[in-house]
């Protein structure tokens, strides 16, 4: 149901920074899509994605700041916000590379 992208996969828990705020201040989201608590150290960063799209009247930039959160939660410790997070799946960190890559086209979820 989501306006851009529907039926895709895509980042847990995203938002956009004020001007004011840091990257750090972006694990508010976590709490709001995720329904878990999470601190800034929690977190492996894994780099800046830079995405950029245009369609007719549609411009779309982004700077994403992408980290792992290693977890021992059970998916019944999330409560996901219904209008940013449909759902969520697990998938082997080294399959989801591979895909991410582009040297495999699908994983096992």
């Amino acid at each position: 149901m989501k306006k851009d992208y529907p039926n895709l996969l895509d980042i847990t828990a995203a938002g956009h920074l004020l001007a004011h705020e840091t990257v750090d201040d972006g694990v508010r989201e976590i709490k709001e899509e995720a329904g878990i608590g999470v601190s800034f150290d929690e977190l492996v960063p894994l780099g800046i994605i830079e995405y950029q799209q245009t369609k007719e009247d549609f411009i779309y930039k982004e700077l994403a700041n992408v980290f792992l959160y290693e977890s021992a939660h059970s998916f019944d410790d999330f409560t996901l916000q219904p209008e940013e997070v449909s759902g969520m799946v697990k998938v082997v960190l080294n399959d989801f590379e591979e895909l991410w890559t582009g040297s495999e086209d699908k994983v096992n979820i």
